[in-house]
């Protein structure tokens, strides 16, 4: 202590260091940023004269993790981010299930109310044009009750396609197949609807089950009034993640058969060489329909006259 201001120091940090670190005069270190652990800092120093001592002092360092850096935090911060996604998820079923309780309300009372009333009205046309003596009022009425069973039709797509119970792909092909034997068996056109890769038990999103019923539905109307077919093929089918579905019918090939049986009586030469579809008028509402749904779903639309007859070709992607 004759001369403390020639003091000198040196520090070694165990745990830190790999060499004792001179520090000069200064009688104070500072250390800074040191990773979290326990650690033991080792002082030693020398008088005026150079002599370091044998003794040295120990001081014990603990340096604590951040609260950033501890494991109760980020179990914590884990269990937030869990109880965050399960009240997303949960809140999402919550609201899609709302929606289906919604739509099976909403099915249910038209069922009820609406069509009963419609089916009422019905009756009570047919009952009245067996009593009314009138020819005009008797047309009127047998108007009235077609008016009726149009609108409980309509009424019935209407109910099917809100309705939350028939979301699978199984109540899509039987609403199909009753359809096509409504419309086609009367007319004596046979009709093969033939599925391929298609999960029947897989549920589909409401607005593209309704669209590709309807583009169903259209393309079977048109065959019905417009294409002289004796025989109709549906296919379904997936290929990877994109759904296809194909109505064909034979009316190209009938009318050809048709038009040359009667040149063949009328004894026109050449007959039987003549060839080409017959032309296919794109103005109609039901064309112009068909393109609307297939935009709805965003999916590739394709009609015209293809081998034996017409053919309705669609393509989705999002079939989920």
């Amino acid at each position: 202590y004759s001369s403390p201001r020639r003091n000198q120091y040196q520090t070694f940090l165990k745990g830190y260091d790999e060499a004792w670190t001179y520090q000069g005069g200064t009688p104070y270190i500072r250390l800074n940023r040191l990773p979290v652990g326990d650690y033991e800092l080792l002082v030693r120093g020398s008088d005026a004269n150079g002599n370091w001592s044998n003794a040295m002092l120990q001081v014990p360092i603990v340096v604590l993790p951040a609260v950033y850096q501890t494991s109760w935090f980020w179990g914590l911060m884990a269990l937030l981010l869990f109880i965050g996604i399960y009240a997303f998820f949960q809140y999402r079923l919550e609201r899609k299930l709302e929606v289906e309780r919604l739509r099976t309300k909403l099915s249910s009372d038209l069922h009820d109310e609406v069509s009963g009333l419609l089916a009422g009205i019905a009756m009570q046309t047919d009952r009245l044009t067996m009593t009314v003596k009138d020819p005009n009022s008797q047309v009127l009425l047998r108007q009235m009750g077609e008016v009726s069973r149009k609108a409980m039709s309509k009424m019935s797509d209407v109910i099917w396609s809100v309705d939350s119970r028939k979301d699978r792909f199984e109540d899509l092909l039987t609403r199909m197949r009753e359809h096509a034997g409504e419309i086609l068996s009367p007319l004596e056109i046979r009709y093969h609807i033939d599925v391929d890769r298609v999960d029947l038990k897989r549920k589909i999103k409401v607005n593209l089950r309704q669209n590709i019923y309807f583009i169903f539905k259209e393309a079977i109307n048109n065959v019905a009034k417009h294409s002289q077919a004796t025989e109709v093929w549906v296919r379904l089918y997936n290929e990877g993640s994109a759904f296809y579905m194909t109505i064909e019918d034979n009316g190209y090939e009938i009318r050809k058969r048709g038009r040359k049986n009667r040149d063949l009586e009328q004894g026109i030469p050449g007959a039987s060489s003549q060839q080409g579809p017959a032309k296919v008028s794109k103005s109609g509402q039901g064309l112009a329909n068909l393109r609307m749904r297939a935009e709805r779903i965003k999916a590739e639309l394709k009609v015209g006259e293809k081998g034996r007859g017409f053919q309705v070709y669609l393509r989705c992607d999002r079939f989920a």
